[in-house]
């Protein structure tokens, strides 16, 4: 199953950084895309609300929202965060394929 902690460890590996550090411990420039990514990812394709996100990156509701917006923004603008966005999308399908042909795949038949 596809889960926030999922898509935050593609992004995470993507970027070679953890997402998942204490707010204290991370360094904010190397972060900011790839939280804003994961987070808009999590937003979008897990349908989470802002505060459960907010609960997994250790961030108010309020933060999330408007990294979300930003993140947007910046997506629209750059092509380079465009081909990032696609790279790691194409890696969360990959986890979700991954895991339907894992569990629903048909049995053989056998004439």
């Amino acid at each position: 199953m596809l889960t926030s902690r999922k898509i935050a460890k593609v992004v995470s590996d993507i970027y070679g950084v953890d997402l998942m550090l204490p707010e204290g411990e991370r360094s904010k420039g190397e972060m900011k895309i790839p939280r804003f990514m994961a987070m808009t990812i999590i937003y979008d394709e897990l349908d989470m609300s802002c505060a459960m996100i907010g609960r997994t990156f250790g961030v108010r509701d309020t933060v999330v929202a408007y990294d979300i917006k930003s993140f947007r923004e910046t997506l629209a603008k750059s092509e380079r965060i465009q081909a990032e966005y696609e790279e790691v999308m194409d890696k969360v399908r990959d986890l979700v394929s991954g895991f339907l042909t894992d569990h629903f795949s048909c049995p053989p038949t056998f004439g």
